[in-house]
């Protein structure tokens, strides 16, 4: 680091009494060459410097967001007074002395999604809230203002129903139809103006959302005639408001009505645009949207319109990932941004689908379910911690073979967010419980700048083959069933409690699987499956495992699964093993599938086979 000109172009100094201005920055610039020596590597407008000793508080930074960073580290650093003495204080606390010669994020997009159409929080606890992950260097923070059951934006002059009605609902399923039995609730023009005015001032994105064609329950209440087969003259009613959660069958009606409900989505556009001002990204959302109410041609000439209309205004469109799978035969808008929310499988085919794309400006934010989904309880601080929007198979690949893919797949990824929907989450204090102490696990996961090759995927089996404690790359393409206390996640697949499970959220299709993939290769003498719960329910009926072993890239079969799900296999000699992949071959009828165990047998520990099999037949 060069001691005249550190790079830095905003420096915050608080000296000690008696000390110079000159002394401080000397002092503080000293420890920084000794620290360091060097300019920082992976230098970013995040990138931060800090000194504290007992003459200098010293944060050098290249932007407003990096001396922001700084100050969130300061905050969090500071020991509160303790004693007798410390309430009538006029004393904070006190910071450590620490040196930080420099510190930088790893992801740009550190996200945090608030729903406040299923409940409503006031302006005063968002702006509080705000205020809190900006502390832990959340920098996103995405607002759902829309959805089936309220509708929570200030009132558009030309569509006040939506308002009036739209943003209420009868408390619970009795409709007694008396006022105070309803559930209510929107921001005013004055609340937005104070969060815009907040989000800036904290160098926090704002990032407002309604949510369009789908989740229109609120919409269709207030204007029953932008929806399909309504009945002639039915008018809006708070009644016809959902109170139910789930995913429901609302939608607007662009299959027979696509002209008026792009008049009214652009008016919709217009006034989110106007209330957000400084916000360069608005999500239109796209998730869910049932068949029977658009066409995937009405559906790609809708989110086109939307693109454009934004692009007029130097805006970008972020979507959920539907849009991307219903845009794979055509062209995605360049000013599009995809969130993965579905599974880790859909961040992982966004990324191969966007790297096939010529265009550079689209790109995709991973908020998987299974690790960012703060209403359920299985999203516990252990697995958030361990969180990389990186799916771990691109990360080997990139180890191993020196992947000349994963730099494209790094441009494309912006980073992750958090998503918390609210519809079990009542009040302020169940959102605080609800999001804390996990989004600071997700903040620091995304923040670090060390090099890291782990992703949230890999997992670390207590007794794993040769006894090193190997980790493992272990992925699915199925989607993971989440309860409300309970995450199914596929890493449950290689630890050794054959009580945990995977547990896939609906049937799986040919050619679906779970795969297992080796950091170093694993020398093995067989191969134990298990699939199916205590009852042999949701077993795998057509199943076979594949085995990828070290040379020559061979893949093998090992034999097809038995009818009970259950398969165990020694080989013939000792295998070199680089992969093993639980395949469907063909579609159950109803079924869902669990996984209990995927394991390699550790050669000496061959004990109860009944025969040795020869090792597969090459594919």
């Amino acid at each position: 680091m060069d001691k005249e000109n550190d790079g830095t172009a905003i420096v915050l100094v608080v000296m000690s009494p008696g000390v110079s201005t000159v002394e401080a920055l000397t002092s503080a610039l000293d420890v920084l060459f000794d620290a360091c020596g060097v300019q920082a590597p992976h230098a970013s407008n995040e990138t931060y410097s800090l000194v504290v000793n007992d003459q200098v508080v010293y944060v050098g930074a290249q932007s407003m967001k990096g001396l922001h960073a700084g100050l969130s580290t300061l905050e969090n650093m500071l020991v509160p007074l303790e004693g007798p003495n410390a309430q009538h204080s006029s004393m904070v606390g006190m910071l450590p002395s620490l040196v930080i010669p420099y510190d930088t994020s790893r992801y740009e997009w550190r996200g945090f999604h608030l729903d406040v159409a299923r409940h409503f929080f006031n302006m005063s606890s968002v702006l509080t809230l705000v205020q809190t992950l900006a502390t832990f260097k959340i920098n996103v923070f995405h607002l759902h203002l829309t959805d089936d059951q309220g509708w929570r934006l200030p009132k558009h002059p030309d569509w006040p129903l939506l308002t009036e009605i739209g943003s209420r609902r009868w408390n619970g399923q009795k409709k007694n139809h008396h006022h105070d039995n309803h559930y209510a609730g929107h921001y005013t023009r004055q609340d937005i103006a104070l969060l815009v005015l907040l989000c800036q001032e904290l160098n926090v994105q704002l990032i407002p959302e309604i949510d369009l064609p789908g989740h229109a329950g609120a919409i269709l209440a207030s204007y029953p005639f932008l929806g399909c087969h309504v009945p002639r003259g039915r008018q809006g009613s708070v009644s016809l408001v959902p109170t139910n959660w789930g995913e429901l069958n609302y939608a607007l009606c662009l299959k027979y009505k696509y002209t008026q409900v792009l008049d009214f989505s652009t008016a919709m556009v217009e006034h989110v645009m106007e209330l957000f001002p400084t916000s360069t990204y608005i999500h239109l959302g796209g998730d869910e949207i049932p068949d029977q109410s658009v066409t995937r041609t009405t559906l790609v000439s809708f989110f086109n319109a939307m693109a454009l209309l934004l692009k007029q205004h130097q805006k970008k469109m972020v979507v959920w990932d539907e849009i991307l799978f219903l845009f794979h035969k055509t062209t995605l808008p360049t000013n599009t941004i995809v969130q993965a929310w579905q599974s880790t499988e859909k961040v992982r085919q966004a990324l191969v689908l966007l790297h096939k794309s010529t265009n550079e400006q689209i790109q995709l934010i991973a908020s998987p379910q299974e690790y960012a989904y703060l209403n359920k309880k299985g999203t516990t601080v252990a697995r958030i911690k361990q969180f990389n929007p990186m799916p771990c198979n691109f990360i080997n690949q990139n180890n191993h073979n020196n992947n000349n893919n994963y730099q494209g797949y790094q441009n494309r990824l912006m980073g992750g967010s958090l998503c918390l929907w609210s519809e079990y989450v009542p009040d302020v204090d169940s959102l605080y419980e609800h999001a804390f102490p996990r989004t600071e696990a997700f903040a620091n996961a995304l923040w670090s700048s060390s090099e890291s090759s782990e992703s949230s995927e890999s997992s670390e089996s207590s007794e794993s083959i040769g006894g090193n404690n190997n980790k493992q790359c272990v992925f699915t393409s199925m989607k993971t069933y989440m309860d409300d206390e309970h995450s199914y996640i596929v890493q449950n697949v290689a630890d050794e409690d054959q009580k945990t499970m995977f547990w896939s959220e609906g049937e799986p299709f040919r050619g679906d699987h779970v795969t297992i993939q080796y950091n170093t290769v694993q020398k093995a003498c067989g191969i134990h499956v298990l699939t199916g719960g205590d009852q042999h329910q949701d077993r795998c009926q057509h199943c076979k495992v594949r085995v990828k072993t070290a040379g020559e890239e061979n893949i093998v079969e090992v034999g097809p699964v038995a009818k009970d799900g259950s398969l165990y296999t020694l080989f013939d000699a000792v295998v070199d093993v680089k992969e093993i992949q639980l395949v469907v071959v063909a579609r159950s009828s109803r079924d869902w599938l669990m996984v209990r165990h995927m394991a390699l047998v550790e050669c000496g520990d061959e004990g109860g086979a009944s025969k040795k099999q020869k090792f597969g037949t090459e594919l």
